[in-house]
């Protein structure tokens, strides 16, 4: 009997003790802390029943519920054209990684991280699975990045790209990349994209840095002739303003004379018709005096005692020597 009644209590004892570690089991199974942070995700046999915020949250023990805490706040990063492990390694990255073709068909080398958050922790659970290849969820956020940057490189110049593209790329990817996500029912927010890295081929670079310097020249040159275009117009502007004004003053000068010569001749042809023999020996007259102005003017008259004076008319001066002294050429002149 008292064997029997050991035999009992064992039982007893081991009964209450199991039934202890299921309650407990139950309870720690059921019993939830959600940080600030973070969302919790609650399955009910598999199916998604509500959404728990942060703090002590109960479920159903398990199995019947149980909870997927995300967190909704963490930023994370994704690299784009390389590796992180590689970057921390100073390992380049390969080629079909970093390399975009522009639209003017030119390489060139990018790298670029996303960072992004959860926003719907639901659809970031079970929007879309995994990759067949192992790979996490949120790598098709490197996935759709590189294939809209590819979009958007091929719509640039290779110019645009290496001077305003860090800029442009960053802003203008935020837009698409968010489309496609959302299409994609990855419950993700991307926050930002920094374009870590643009430039040429490393095999081409000094090309490129060529065509670069050249172009700084072009425009440099370009320049310095806008400038000088500048400075130079205002003074040519002045010499036609001159030239001009001279043109018209001496056009007025020539129109003048030639009106007053008009005058003169109507005037002497008027005279002419009035008495013809005066007028030709006023034309005459007024000849020999253009004539004799011109020259050296010898005039030979008579003197007392019968000698023969010579006069000699030149720049106003008056010299007189006797005819005899002259030769038969200055007589000749009489």
């Amino acid at each position: 009997m008292m064997a029997r009644r050991g035999q009992r209590t064992a039982i007893a004892a081991g009964g209450g003790a199991l039934l202890l570690a299921v309650l407990a089991a139950g309870i720690y199974s059921s019993t939830w802390v959600v940080q600030q942070d973070e969302q919790g995700v609650v399955l009910t046999c598999g199916r998604v029943s509500r959404v728990a915020q942060a703090g002590i949250n109960f479920t159903l023990p398990w199995p019947l519920e149980t909870m997927e805490r995300v967190s909704i706040t963490q930023v994370r990063p994704m690299p784009v054209g390389f590796k992180m492990q590689d970057k921390v390694r100073n390992i380049p990255p390969a080629d079909v990684e970093v390399q975009w073709l522009s639209g003017d068909t030119n390489i060139v080398e990018l790298q670029a991280t996303v960072y992004y958050t959860v926003r719907d922790p639901v659809e970031y659970l079970f929007g879309m699975s995994d990759s067949a290849d192992g790979a996490s969820r949120d790598y098709v956020v490197r996935r759709v990045s590189e294939a809209v940057l590819s979009g958007l490189i091929a719509t640039m110049a290779i110019d645009d790209v290496l001077t305003t593209g860090k800029a442009s790329l960053s802003l203008e990817t935020i837009g698409p990349l968010q489309d496609e996500l959302d299409a994609l029912a990855t419950g993700l927010r991307v926050n930002a994209i920094n374009v870590v890295e643009v430039g040429p081929p490393q095999d081409v670079i000094g090309a490129f840095n060529d065509v670069s310097t050249a172009k700084q020249d072009k425009a440099r040159q370009t320049e310095e002739a806008q400038g000088y275009a500048l400075r130079i117009k205002p003074r040519a502007r002045a010499t036609v303003n001159t030239l001009e004004q001279g043109a018209r003053a001496y056009g007025s000068e020539l129109l003048n004379r030639a009106q007053g010569a008009a005058a003169s001749f109507i005037k002497l042809a008027e005279e002419v018709k009035k008495d013809p023999g005066l007028a030709r020996r006023r034309l005459w007259l007024d000849a020999v005096e253009r004539i004799l102005a011109r020259g050296r003017t010898i005039v030979v008259q008579p003197a007392a005692g019968g000698e023969r004076v010579a006069v000699y008319l030149e720049a106003g001066e008056k010299k007189k020597e006797p005819a005899g002294q002259e030769d038969g050429g200055e007589e000749g002149r009489r």
